[in-house]
């Protein structure tokens, strides 16, 4: 149990974060694929854990960890190793010796820990999990191939619904792999420079003028080729790093707005796509109205498009911070208007100047 009156629990109290790099998994793996006693590796995921941190705080969701990677930790009771790997996820190493159960049995009892409720007060947390397993020698006598393998089984157990054990079949589908391939990948995107801005031209349906540009987001992968945001970004918000893609492209946009204004286009506006989880940070105001200082670009210039489901989050915050931005003169899009539940008599309670019709309609 968590208190919010006693003193905070670091989230760095969770086991680390170096998993794939570790040395002493790099030596369990060398070890039971030199012939010694096989290993087992599971990648844990928590199931729609951006949820906790959209609909109570983010202070909660680190606590949520915490507790997770303690219970795990006690009921391993030394039999394994446990990293936390991601921003949700772990990964657990565990020697097959001859007490250990079936490795289907051992990770489903790891999955049936992870739904016993969690008491962070002042709220009980009901979780579950989704686990893929791998094997070595058996699947793979590399690190890097056997976490491939463990991620691929945890892709077809999130593909199923979550909830649930899946272990690394050979046949494994190639979509899986892709996404393997993503995970590993799409962390390293921006100091390597792969992420890519495109600009669209938005014309004006009454005098074919162009009116602005909206900023498109591309990732180059190095082995997979130019993915549009559709392939990745469910990956990056899994990987906890979709904000800090999201503020790579606001902040790429604007610059570019600036150097067109410099040229004498100042009277058209950069549309840039905002994700919910942007939108819920409590300093997101203050980051745009930054971005936009540093880039010498006026507000006006601005439009930020959002989702219908940002609207339903923490309704009263983003209310609040999306009429914040409007006053300072920033216009506000929404985006894929017709797939959510919104009506057009819901429209006056949203403080949004511009509707994007969905290509559905």
């Amino acid at each position: 149990m968590w208190n919010p009156n006693l003193p905070p629990v670091s989230i760095d109290d969770a086991p680390d974060r170096l998993g794939a790099g570790n040395p002493e998994l790099q030596a369990m793996v060398a070890e039971a694929a030199s012939g010694g006693i096989s290993l087992m590796l599971m990648h844990v995921d928590i199931d729609h854990f951006a949820s906790v941190n959209e609909n109570m705080s983010a202070e909660v969701g680190d606590q949520a960890l915490v507790l997770v990677a303690q219970r795990l930790q006690s009921y391993l009771r030394g039999r394994g190793k446990l990293w936390r790997h991601g921003s949700d996820e772990f990964l657990i190493a565990v020697p097959r010796t001859a007490d250990l159960p079936l490795p289907e049995d051992f990770a489903e009892e790891i999955r049936q820990q992870m739904e016993l409720p969690l008491s962070v007060l002042p709220y009980t947390l009901f979780m579950t999990g989704k686990l893929g397993v791998s094997l070595c020698p058996e699947h793979a006598s590399s690190t890097s191939r056997l976490l491939d393998h463990a991620e691929d089984a945890l892709y077809q157990a999130a593909r199923e619904g979550g909830n649930a054990v899946r272990i690394h079949a050979v046949d494994t589908p190639p979509s899986a792999h892709s996404e393997s391939i993503i995970a590993r990948q799409i962390v390293d995107a921006i100091p390597n420079g792969e992420l890519k801005l495109r600009y669209q031209p938005l014309v004006s349906a009454r005098d074919g003028h162009v009116v602005g540009m909206e900023a498109l987001l591309r990732w180059q992968s190095p082995t997979l080729g130019m993915l549009v945001p559709e392939r990745f970004m469910r990956t990056a918000e899994r990987l906890g790093i979709i904000v800090q893609i999201g503020t790579w492209v606001l902040e790429g946009a604007l610059k570019q707005a600036r150097l067109w204004r410099d040229q004498g286009f100042d009277d058209f506006t950069i549309a840039v796509n905002v994700s919910t989880l942007q939108l819920l940070r409590p300093n997101f105001f203050a980051e745009v109205m930054s971005l936009l200082q540093a880039a010498g670009v006026p507000a006006q210039m601005l439009t930020l498009e959002i989702n219908e489901s940002a609207l339903t989050n923490n309704v009263n915050f983003v209310h609040e911070t999306l009429a914040n931005l409007r006053n300072e003169g920033i216009s506000l899009s929404l985006d894929n208007f017709g797939t959510g539940d919104s009506s057009l008599s819901a429209l006056v309670r949203y403080p949004v100047d511009k509707l994007k019709i969905d290509r559905s309609f």
